[in-house]
């Protein structure tokens, strides 16, 4: 159980991994998303002809990490130092709370076992059910930083 709120470095790592783009796109999977990685939803009443300013974008990832907080904060039952947490909020905040709470990951952090628990971010480098090379040096990034 933690308090913790992500460091300025842990804002800025997620800030790089997603990038920054101020029109609507479709990410690899699809979806709708914009600004720093935000995932569009209909009470977001954000259009494909929406141009976010920086602010905004600023705004929305700090709406989507309350999610991550609440996320960390309901499941996670150790007390974590800021590194770890700035971690799993970057991996959360790629992946989704519902991915994390089914995670191998999650089981082996809750047991204590840390180096366990950072060597299962490289197992999440899937997506559209295939390996993503950005995918696996985003995960190496993120189990650095966790250890």
């Amino acid at each position: 159980m933690t308090d913790l709120t992500i460091s300025q470095r842990g804002r800025n790592m997620i800030k790089q991994e997603e990038g920054w783009r101020p029109k609507v796109y479709r990410d690899i999977l699809g979806k709708p998303t914009i600004g720093h990685g935000h995932l569009v939803l209909p009470e977001d009443h954000i259009h494909f002809d929406t141009i976010l300013s920086p602010e905004e974008g600023d705004e929305l990832l700090s709406k989507d990490l309350q999610k991550v907080y609440a996320c960390i904060k309901e499941h996670v039952s150790v007390q974590l130092n800021q590194n770890e947490f700035d971690a799993l909020c970057s991996f959360i905040f790629n992946l989704g709370c519902g991915n994390f709470v089914k995670s191998t990951l999650l089981k082996k952090l809750n047991a204590m076992d840390l180096n366990g628990a950072a060597d299962e971010f490289t197992k999440w480098d899937m997506a559209g059910g295939q390996h993503n090379a950005s995918l696996r040096n985003r995960r190496l990034r993120e189990q650095s930083l966790f250890l």
